[in-house]
């Protein structure tokens, strides 16, 4: 009967630890994207989450690598005083 028990409680330490494990994991790619101070972060993690618990870590490995990555610079309008007029020429 001892046994019996001894194997319960070890069932249980192990379903915790793999429940722990999977929530270490699945807070990778958003606690990256934090600390690069990535500006879609939020949409980092929720994907990270979203793709490990539903799509068996595909989306999570796209998480990863978008945590990773730096967005392309929007570029700047020149103003009108830096830019020369047209001449009637040209």
């Amino acid at each position: 009967m001892a046994l019996w028990i001894i194997a319960f409680v070890v069932l249980i330490g192990l379903i915790g630890l793999a429940i722990a494990a999977v929530i270490v994991v699945a807070m990778v790619p958003g606690k990256i994207a934090q600390k690069r101070n990535h500006p879609q972060q939020e949409a980092i993690n929720v994907l990270a989450w979203a793709g490990l618990l539903l799509s068996f870590g595909v989306l999570w490995i796209i998480a990863l690598a978008w945590a990773y990555t730096r967005p392309l610079q929007r570029l700047q309008p020149q103003s009108a005083s830096t830019t020369e007029p047209l001449s009637p020429n040209a």
